[in-house]
C-alpha cells in the first residue's frame, strides 16, 4: 500500500479492535462458538467499512477499503488455521483475495493444495476449515487438488492457468506452494502465445463495440469491459509478456497515473455497492447512482450529480480499455504491418498509423473509412493519434470543411460504418466534429427503456440500421420490411445515418427533445457544405423520429384517422414518399437501439402496417387495410354463462390474456385490477368494442416477478391460469371486493423515487359524436392502469378502445372514450386535471382519492 493510499491510524483503528477480539476466538473449544464470534466481528468490520465508504471521498479510498478488508479476512483465516493446524497441504487464496482486491460480499476463492490425493486425515482438516467459514456466513468457492493434477491442468487449460497467476499462500505447507508456483511459471512460458492471442481477442472486441459494456447505462463494475476484470487483465498481460518492460515503461507516466486512479475509483464503486446493499451487487444500477454520487461528493440539482458520476465512470472505464489496447499492441508488434496508403498501416486485422505522422483531421476520417470498409480494428496508437487530430477541430478552418464533410458522407455510405464511427467516438473525434453531440456525450436517460447513454444509443441505432439486411434472412417478420425499403436508398443512406447520429441531441435541453433537436440540427446543418434538400431531410427526420411510433400507438387504440393524417402531413413535403420511407427505417432503427426487447414483433408489425397503409394512401391506391396487430387471437366464441371468456396464450416473448365480455362501464378497469391482484406485470393493453361486446387484450412479461414463459415454469403457468380464472369468476360478481383489495395492496406498495418522477401530461381532444381521445404520459407505478380507468368510469366515460404502453418507469397511453354529451367550455381542462391527479401516488401507495 503506497503512502498516498495508506489509511491513517484512526482508519486502521476501525478494524484493530476486531483484530484483537479475533485472537481470543482461536482459544474457544467449540467450532460453533468460534464461528458465531467471527460472524459478529465480520458484521462489525463491514459496518465500519460502510461508514468509511459513506464519509467524505478522497483519492485512494477504494484501494484502502479493499486492503483493509483483505487484511481482516487474512487475519480471520489465520485464526481458523491456528485452530485446525494444517499439515501436509497448503491453503491458497485465488482471485481478488489473492490480489488483495476483495469486495465485501464476493466469494472467497480458495485452493486446497495437496502433494497427492488427500488421505482421510487431510480431508477432515480441509472440511473443518471450510465448515468454519461456512458457519461464519462466508460464501466460499473452493477446490481441492493434487499437485500433479495442478501441473497437468495448468498445461492443458489456459483458463485454469490464468486463475493460478495471482495465487497467494495463506497458510500450510509453503514447500508445496513453491512447487506449484514453479509449475505455473513453466506452464505460462509454454502457453504464452495462446494466452496472448485469447486476451488480445477479448480486448479488441471491447474496442470494436464499446456499447457491449464500457458504455452501458447500468455497467457491471467487475465484468463489463473497462471494469475491474480489465484492470486484472492488464496484470496478466504484464506477466505473460516475458522479457518485456513492466507497465511503468509500457505506458506513459500520465497514462499509468490515470490507470491507477481508475482502478481506485472502480474499487470504491464496487465496495460501495456491496456495502450499501449488503449483498454481492456489481452492477451500477440507476437506483444506486444518486447515493454513490453523494458519497463521491458530487452535488447538483435534480439528476445532475448522477450524470456527473456516470460521465466519470465512462471516462475511467474508457481509459482502462485504451491502456489494455496499448499493452496488447506491444505484445503483437512482431506481426508485420504493411502500408495502406501514405499514412496508414495494417496487418490484415488491425489498423495503425505511421509513427511520427503529425495529427490531421482528414487522415483521421480516412482511418475511420478504412476501419469500416476493411473491417479493421484500431490500435492504441491510432486511437491516441485520432484524439490529437480531434483537438485541431477546435480551430475553425473553412478550407477543410467541405473535404471533411465529403469524407463523413463516404464513411456513412459504408455498409459497416459503425466500425469507423466507434473509432471516432473512442478518440473524441465524433463530438468534436458533430458539435450537437457534445451536449449529450455520455448523458444518461433515467428511464428503463434506454440501455445506453444518449450518444451511444445514436451510434447503436446506426449499427441496427446496418444489420437489417443480414437479419432479414433469419427473422423476416421483423426485418424484411425495413431491409427492403432501405435497399432503395443505397446512394443516400448516409442521410438516414446522419439523422440517427443527431436525432436525440435535443435531450440536452428542457422540453420536447424532438423539437429541440430539430432546432439544434437545423442550425448545425446550415454550416455544412451540403445541398439544402439533404439538410432539410435530416432536420425533418430529427423532428419527427417519434411520429410513426406515436401514430402506431394511436392506431392500435382505435384512432382510424391516423393514416389519413400521416399521409396529409407528408404530402406537403417536396418528396413525400422518400420522407415516409426514410422516416420508417429511422424509426425502426431508433426503437431497435433502445433495448434488446423494444423492437419486438408487435412493434415491428405495427410500424410496418402503418408504413404500408400510409404509402398506399400517398400513392392514391386503396388502403392496405387497418387490421389491428394481434387480431390473430381470433374472434371470441359465444360468451358463456358466467359472463366472460378468458384465454391465456404465449405470444412472442409475452403472455397474452384475452377477455371477451359484454361491454359495460368500468369493464377495462375491472380486468386490469384482476390482473394486478394476480401479480401480472402489464406492459401493453388494448380494448376493442363491437356490437356490444368488448374484447380486451393484455400483454404480460412477468407474474409475481417470475418469467412464466420459461420451459421449467410450465406447471406454474398452468396453476396461475387456473387462479386467474377463479379470480375472474369471483370479482366479476363482486367488483367492490376487488376495489377494496386493490386499495389494500396499494397502501403497501413502494413509492417511486422522487428523482425519477415526471409531471403527468394529459391532453384531451373531442372528436364529435360523443367521441373523446385522451393521451396520458406520466411516471409508471403499480396499479396506475387500474386507477386511471377506475377514475374514467367514475367520471362517466366509457373506454371504447385503448393502447396502453406501460413498460418501465414512464408510460404513454391513449384512450378512445365515449361521453354522453358534448363537453362544455372548460370541461376538457377539468377532465385533464382529474386524470392527472389519478396518476399521482399517495403516501403509502395508492393513487385514488
Amino acid at each position: 500500500m503506497s503512502e498516498e493510499t495508506r489509511p491513517s491510524s484512526s482508519l486502521l483503528a476501525r478494524i484493530e479492535a476486531p483484530l484483537v477480539e479475533l485472537q481470543a476466538l482461536g482459544a474457544l473449544r467449540e467450532r460453533s462458538e468460534a464461528a458465531a464470534g467471527l460472524a459478529a466481528l465480520e458484521r462489525s468490520v463491514l459496518s465500519s467499512l460502510l461508514e468509511l465508504a459513506a464519509s467524505s471521498w478522497m483519492p485512494g479510498r477504494g484501494v484502502v477499503l479493499a486492503e483493509l478488508l483483505t487484511a481482516w479476512r487474512d487475519a480471520a483465516m489465520a485464526m481458523i488455521l491456528g485452530r485446525v493446524r494444517p499439515v501436509g497441504f497448503a491453503v491458497v487464496a485465488l482471485g481478488g483475495w489473492a490480489r488483495r482486491r476483495l469486495a465485501p460480499f464476493s466469494d472467497l476463492d480458495l485452493l486446497m493444495l495437496c502433494p497427492r490425493e488427500p488421505d482421510a486425515e487431510t480431508a477432515a482438516k480441509i472440511s473443518e476449515i471450510l465448515y468454519h467459514l461456512w458457519d461464519a456466513g462466508y460464501r466460499v468457492a473452493s477446490s481441492t487438488r493434487a499437485l500433479r493434477d495442478i501441473r497437468h491442468d495448468a498445461a492443458g487449460d489456459p483458463h485454469f492457468l490464468t486463475s493460478l497467476l495471482d495465487a497467494r499462500l495463506l497458510g500450510g505447507d509453503a514447500g508445496i506452494f513453491a512447487a506449484m508456483s514453479g509449475g505455473v511459471e513453466r506452464a505460462l512460458a509454454r502457453s504464452r502465445a495462446r494466452l496472448l492471442a485469447e486476451w488480445a481477442e477479448e480486448v479488441e472486441r471491447t474496442i470494436e463495440n464499446a456499447a457491449a459494456g464500457v458504455l452501458l447505462k447500468e455497467p457491471d463494475v467487475k465484468l463489463s469491459p473497462g471494469g475491474l476484470r480489465s484492470v486484472q487483465l492488464l496484470g496478466w498481460l504484464e506477466r505473460a509478456l516475458a522479457g518485456s518492460p513492466p507497465l511503468e515503461r509500457l505506458l506513459s507516466p500520465a497514462a499509468l497515473t490515470s490507470l491507477r486512479r481508475s482502478e481506485d475509483f472502480l474499487l470504491f464503486v464496487r465496495a460501495f455497492l456491496h456495502l450499501s446493499t449488503a449483498r454481492r451487487e456489481d452492477v451500477l444500477r440507476i437506483g444506486h447512482q444518486a447515493a454513490l454520487a453523494e458519497a463521491l461528493g458530487m452535488r447538483g440539482p435534480g439528476r445532475r450529480a448522477m450524470v456527473r458520476l456516470m460521465r466519470l465512470y465512462y471516462e475511467r472505464a474508457t481509459h482502462v480499455a485504451l491502456c489494455l489496447l496499448d499493452v496488447v499492441d506491444h505484445g503483437r508488434r512482431r506481426r508485420r504491418f504493411r502500408s495502406l496508403g501514405a499514412a496508414l498501416l495494417s496487418d490484415g486485422r488491425r489498423l495503425s498509423i505511421r509513427p511520427g505522422l503529425p495529427p490531421d483531421p482528414a487522415t483521421a476520417m480516412d482511418a475511420a473509412i478504412a476501419c469500416a470498409r476493411l473491417s479493421l480494428r484500431p490500435t492504441g496508437p491510432l486511437v491516441r493519434w485520432a484524439t490529437a487530430s480531434a483537438r485541431l477541430l477546435a480551430s475553425p478552418d473553412t478550407s477543410r470543411e467541405r473535404d471533411l464533410f465529403l469524407r463523413l458522407r463516404e464513411l456513412l455510405g459504408e455498409p459497416r460504418s459503425h466500425l469507423g464511427l466507434a473509432l471516432l467516438k473512442l478518440a473524441g473525434f465524433l463530438p468534436a466534429y458533430l458539435s450537437p453531440l457534445r451536449a449529450v456525450m455520455n448523458r444518461i436517460e433515467h428511464n428503463p427503456f434506454h440501455s445506453l447513454p444518449v450518444d451511444q444509443h445514436s451510434l447503436q441505432a446506426v449499427h441496427e440500421l446496418e444489420c437489417f439486411g443480414e437479419r432479414a434472412s433469419r427473422d423476416s417478420d421483423r426485418y424484411a420490411s425495413p431491409a427492403r425499403v432501405l435497399r432503395g436508398f443505397r446512394d443516400s443512406v448516409w442521410v438516414a445515418k446522419l439523422a440517427l447520429l443527431l436525432h436525440d441531441t435535443g435531450k440536452a435541453y428542457e422540453g420536447e427533445h424532438a423539437k429541440n433537436g430539430a432546432e439544434v440540427v437545423r442550425s448545425f446543418m446550415r454550416g455544412l457544405p451540403t445541398e439544402r434538400l439533404f439538410a432539410d431531410m435530416v432536420v425533418f427526420l430529427t423532428e419527427n423520429h417519434l411520429l410513426l411510433s406515436s401514430m402506431a400507438r394511436r392506431r392500435a387504440a382505435g384512432d382510424d384517422t391516423v393514416v389519413e393524417t400521416l399521409a396529409l402531413e407528408l404530402s406537403r413535403r417536396a418528396f413525400p414518399l422518400e420522407s415516409l420511407e426514410l422516416l420508417y427505417v429511422v424509426s425502426c432503427a431508433d426503437v431497435a437501439a433502445t433495448n434488446e426487447r423494444a423492437y419486438n414483433q408487435w412493434t415491428a408489425a405495427s410500424l410496418a402496417a402503418l408504413y404500408r397503409d400510409a404509402r398506399a394512401r400517398l400513392e392514391g391506391l386503396p388502403g392496405a387495410g387497418s387490421a389491428a396487430v394481434g387480431e390473430d387471437a381470433g374472434r371470441p366464441e359465444e360468451i358463456p354463462p358466467q359472463g366472460f371468456r378468458l384465454g391465456v396464450a404465449v405470444w412472442n416473448d409475452h403472455l397474452r390474456i384475452t377477455v371477451a365480455a359484454p361491454d359495460r362501464r368500468g369493464l377495462f378497469s375491472l380486468l386490469a385490477g384482476i390482473l394486478l391482484v394476480n401479480g401480472a406485470d402489464i406492459v401493453r393493453a388494448s380494448i376493442r368494442t363491437r356490437d356490444g361486446t368488448a374484447v380486451d387484450e393484455f400483454y404480460v412479461t412477468e407474474v409475481h416477478g417470475h418469467d412464466l414463459l420459461e420451459r421449467r415454469m410450465e406447471r406454474e403457468l398452468s396453476s396461475w391460469t387456473e387462479e386467474l380464472e377463479s379470480s375472474f369468476q369471483r370479482y366479476w360478481r363482486d367488483p367492490d371486493a376487488l376495489d377494496r383489495l386493490v386499495d389494500e395492496l396499494e397502501r403497501g406498495m413502494k413509492a417511486v423515487h422522487p428523482a425519477f418522477r415526471r409531471e403527468p401530461e394529459v391532453s384531451a381532444r373531442y372528436e364529435g359524436e360523443g367521441s373523446l381521445f385522451v393521451e396520458i404520459s406520466c411516471t409508471d407505478r403499480p396499479a396506475l392502469l387500474y386507477d386511471l380507468t377506475h377514475r374514467m368510469a367514475e367520471l362517466g366515460l366509457d373506454v371504447r378502445s385503448a393502447a396502453v404502453d406501460t413498460t418501465g418507469w414512464y408510460v404513454h397511453d391513449g384512450f378512445a372514450l365515449g361521453m354522453d354529451h358534448a363537453p362544455a367550455p372548460g370541461e376538457l381542462e377539468s377532465l385533464c386535471r382529474e386524470l392527472g391527479l389519478a396518476t399521482e401516488a399517495r403516501p403509502g401507495g395508492g393513487g385514488r382519492r
